[in-house]
């Protein structure tokens, strides 16, 4: 009798044991499944903020693009020491540079006793320096706007326009 209780005791204890073996690898395999889920948001979460910062710098890259070839002021630089702030950097010295460039050239112009100008397509001065009043006595507000060859000699109109057609 005592055997056969014992048997039974046994018999329940490993029951028990088995129950709680059961148990625990569905709580095992239950943690795994939601680390799992968690994880994967998180490499979405992190994929989708990774592009949205990438886009962003790009969006900024390719408008300073553009302005730096207008002329126009760029955005602020991209912070950051990857690829896209590197080269948003070079583009910002390049245009430092540019604007070194172009107020060297101004007051070379601005200063030379030659009479330098600009024509737009149709042949009007769209830009002329100083020297104009300085030459001929008109203002250079005066000229802009007037096609060039009203301001020649009748007798050079020709060879004026000659040139302009065929300036090599």
């Amino acid at each position: 009798n005592a055997s056969k209780q014992l048997l039974e005791d046994q018999a329940t204890t490993q029951e028990c044991l088995h129950k709680n073996q059961t148990d625990a690898r569905g709580r095992l395999l239950q943690t795994i499944t939601v680390m799992a889920v968690v994880n994967v948001f998180l490499a979405f979460g992190f994929a989708a903020w990774m592009t949205l910062g990438f886009s962003r710098k790009w969006n900024v890259l390719m408008s300073n693009t553009i302005n730096l070839g207008i002329g126009k002021p760029l955005q602020e630089p991209i912070k950051g020491q990857d690829e896209l702030g590197r080269l948003d950097r070079a583009f910002h010295t390049i245009a430092h540079e540019l604007e070194v460039a172009r107020e060297k050239e101004r007051a070379l112009v601005d200063r030379t006793v030659q009479v330098i100008c600009s024509l737009d397509p149709s042949g009007k001065i769209s830009q002329i320096n100083p020297a104009v009043t300085r030459r001929f006595g008109y203002e250079p507000e005066q000229v802009l706007g007037m096609n060039l060859v009203s301001l020649v000699h009748p007798d050079d109109r020709a060879s004026i326009r000659e040139l302009v057609a065929n300036p090599s």
